[in-house]
C-alpha cells in the first residue's frame, strides 16, 4: 500500500504550513493479523525516513506518521515469513 498525506491548507494556497505531530491515518478496519513493515518518505527529497515493524494482531489499523509539514508518504508491505 503506498500513500500520501498532504496539509490541505498548505495544498490549496502554499506558503508555510503547520507542523502536523498527532495525525493519524485509517487504513481500515478489518485488517489481517500479520507482520507488516511501514516506510515514512519525504516527498521533497526522496529521503526514507523511518523503517518500522508492525505486528499487527487483526482488526482495525491506523498509523501514526512521524511529525511533518507540508506533506508525507508512506508504502506498507506484509513481511515475507521466515
Amino acid at each position: 500500500l503506498l500513500g500520501y498525506v498532504l496539509d490541505a491548507e498548505w495544498g490549496r494556497q502554499g506558503g508555510s504550513a503547520v507542523n502536523h505531530s498527532n495525525a493519524r491515518i485509517e487504513i481500515g478496519s478489518n485488517i489481517a493479523a500479520g507482520r507488516m513493515q511501514l516506510e515514512w518518505w519525504d516527498p521533497n527529497t526522496g529521503e526514507r525516513l523511518q523503517i518500522i515493524e508492525i505486528q499487527h494482531p487483526g482488526g482495525p489499523l491506523a498509523l501514526q506518521p512521524p511529525t511533518f509539514s507540508q506533506h508525507i508518504a508512506f508504502k506498507l508491505t506484509r513481511a515475507e515469513s521466515g
